[in-house]
């Protein structure tokens, strides 16, 4: 069975090229509308020969070459790839496949398009590709919601996977993918984060997932897939794809793209649940911590709870690599002047926005676009002493919003307004409460040279 997991952006100008050349047809591959389908099996669900202009084939029988065909198939995965593509997962009985819809189709095809339903897809041009096969929509391409009962195509089976034990993850080399069943036993908050290219933003989540081989492991979710999870501790977890990293021992991650199925439903899903409720929650797991390698502690950076003198020696000694710490301390001064900035109004991007000459609209470097509008983000700098000393924070737009109880626009509006009166509480009764912050040490570049500062990325209330 073949899974086309991975969208590459590059991709996608070789796909343009593809879908514009003329198919070369033999008569082994060529199908005309009054042939029947393949007789290999089919989907239980056939559709009317109306609702069907050609047969139906499955996705694993698609090659190039093929063009008079239908296929059935669900949508598991929507991607935007910049601003003039789409890319969507299609996943059918017999398996799964990439498909592009390029800047030419987009406003025609995409508005259709939902995930988790089930469409008919009609004469999409089949590249090939090393050795994976991809659609891409062209002028010729038709596609119709397919409306009736139809679960067999979204509902996985568990030989669409072909799982390993996290104890074994040592056996396997740097990048490969790798399909894993665990049990979430420890989920860390998403953070947004600049991209490895500086070209925008993206967010990243965390998890510590056990199986029962008695082995943890950390798996980090990127883009979407980490905003979107919502799986609660003690869910069962299919993941197929998940890469295997080297850094502290092992550890995985998981692109936006791959494939993950929350408590699935097959024996072995069922087994480890019943297993984690009555034994595996309350066991010691092993881990892949390897501490000789990196010198330091590599334990939890959630559980290095430490005093703010410990803090900001660990701000002066840092040697480049990025500290995680939490603190619990007290709000003792923010200050009130230039604690916003206006920033990119984009979903996923923060970024520093600056007024185009002669024109109404902003542009953004970090995710190089061109906007209508900006927001307020928050840009803090507060300090805080817990007896032991004191520390400056730069506070995230997320910490803002916590302190203040409301939005960068909002309190820029109160700063606005004739009477400061309301404008000048909001900031009294931020002070004096105690939090514990999550912190990173973070390397600031300005004409001074470069210096380490201390970044609140989340907080929680002690009340």
């Amino acid at each position: 069975m073949a899974f086309i997991d991975i969208i590459d952006a590059k991709d996608v100008g070789a796909h343009n090229e593809m879908a514009n050349t003329t198919d070369t047809m033999t008569p082994s591959v060529q199908d005309s509308p009054q042939q029947p389908a393949a007789t290999s099996k089919q989907p239980r669900h056939i559709a009317r020969k109306s609702d069907m202009p050609y047969p139906l084939r499955r996705i694993n029988e698609l090659k190039p070459g093929l063009k008079n065909y239908t296929i059935r198939a669900c949508i598991i995965k929507k991607k935007h790839i910049g601003c003039q593509s789409v890319a969507v997962n299609l996943l059918d009985d017999s398996g799964k496949i990439c498909a592009f819809i390029n800047h030419e189709q987009v406003d025609k095809f995409s508005p259709l398009l939902k995930v988790d339903n089930v469409y008919h897809i009609s004469q999409a041009q089949i590249c090939k590709r090393k050795d994976q096969f991809k659609l891409v929509f062209t002028d010729n391409t038709t596609v119709e919601q397919y409306v009736e009962q139809c679960t067999e195509l979204t509902d996985m089976s568990q030989e669409c996977f072909d799982f390993i034990s996290i104890s074994l993850l040592e056996k396997y080399k740097e990048k490969q993918a790798v399909d894993i069943l665990w049990i979430v036993a420890d989920i860390i908050d998403a953070v947004p984060i600049v991209k490895g290219t500086g070209n925008g933003m993206s967010t990243r989540r965390s998890l510590m997932v056990v199986d029962m081989s008695g082995y943890k492991v950390r798996i980090t979710l990127w883009g979407h897939m980490a905003m979107d999870f919502s799986a609660p501790i003690g869910s069962v977890i299919a993941f197929k794809g998940a890469r295997v990293n080297s850094f502290d021992g092992r550890t995985l991650s998981a692109s936006e793209w791959r494939l993950m199925v929350v408590n699935p439903d097959f024996p072995t899903a069922h087994a480890l649940c019943k297993w984690y409720s009555f034994e595996g929650r309350h066991m010691e797991f092993q881990s892949f911590t390897n501490t000789a390698s990196t010198g330091k502690s590599t334990s939890d950076p959630r559980l290095q709870l430490v005093t703010v003198a410990a803090a900001n020696s660990l701000v002066d000694n840092v040697d480049g690599t990025i500290e995680f710490f939490h603190i619990r301390a007290a709000i003792t001064y923010i200050q009130s002047k230039n604690f916003t900035y206006q920033s990119c109004s984009g979903k996923y991007c923060a970024g520093l926005v600056t007024k185009v000459k002669k024109s109404r609209r902003y542009r953004c470097e970090m995710c190089n676009q061109s906007l209508h509008k900006f927001k307020y983000s928050y840009t803090l700098h507060v300090k805080v002493s817990d007896g032991t000393g004191k520390i400056k924070l730069q506070c995230s737009d997320v910490v803002g919003e916590l302190l203040f109880g409301t939005s960068a626009n909002d309190m820029v509006k109160l700063q606005q307004q004739t009477d400061k009166v309301a404008f000048n509480e909001m900031f009294a009764a931020a002070k004096n409460k105690s939090y514990v912050f999550k912190c990173k040490i973070t390397s600031v570049v300005n004409e001074l040279g470069t210096s380490k500062i201390a970044t609140a990325i989340n907080a929680c209330l002690i009340v």
